[in-house]
């Protein structure tokens, strides 16, 4: 399987099935790749491998990390893909694989216990992968922990992790530096933590 290339991460190669759903699509190369198809696996890769990428370049805001992040994803999918059950949610599957990834890239990242970040990472990427929502089971825990935050603190999570953007984004959306959107988060996700250690 090819690698994630830095700077041209695209959908070239996608051969979509003609005539039937996206899902049903992905399930039929799915099930050859579980029969040992590489072709039907690159396949797949190709299709998502731009998407995925997208995702990941939100949660951590920068092109390397986000690159990594990718192929250890799709490492993880090559792993798994035995075990995926085809029921058309290919992509939902795919999505619950990178969510896992980026929460213990976080965790390792900030090296502190922490509130589960699920709660901000659970996306409803499936439906809108341009504009997440928080799944509806985790915004009573989020709520009570943001009432407890600064301000400050609440502005840089809602922007990261419930809105999807990027952390330039992030800067420009709170009118600061891109060093200091990076220190706030810091300090805001610890801040999190600690209110969870409560």
């Amino acid at each position: 399987m090819e690698s994630v290339t830095r700077g041209r991460l695209t959908n070239e190669g996608d051969d979509s099935g003609r005539g039937e759903s996206p899902g049903e699509a992905d399930d039929a190369l799915a099930q050859r790749a579980q029969s040992g198809d590489r072709d039907s696996l690159s396949t797949l890769y190709r299709r998502y491998v731009a998407e995925i990428y997208r995702y990941a370049y939100r949660q951590v805001g920068n092109q390397a990390d986000a690159e990594d992040l990718t192929s250890q994803i799709f490492l993880q999918v090559v792993r798994s893909i035995e075990g995926y059950k085809p029921q058309g949610y290919f992509r939902a599957w795919v999505y619950g694989i990178a969510k896992k990834v980026i929460v213990d890239w976080w965790r390792k990242y900030y090296k502190t216990p922490t509130i589960p970040l699920e709660d901000f990472l659970e996306l409803e990427t499936v439906t809108s992968a341009d504009r997440p929502a928080l799944n509806p089971d985790a915004e009573p825990a989020v709520e009570r922990l943001m009432a407890q935050l600064p301000e400050r603190y609440r502005e840089v999570l809602t922007l990261r992790f419930l809105r999807g953007y990027s952390l330039e984004e992030t800067a420009e959306a709170m009118g600061i530096s891109l060093a200091n959107a990076k220190v706030i988060q810091h300090r805001a996700v610890k801040r999190a933590a600690e209110i969870g250690l409560d």
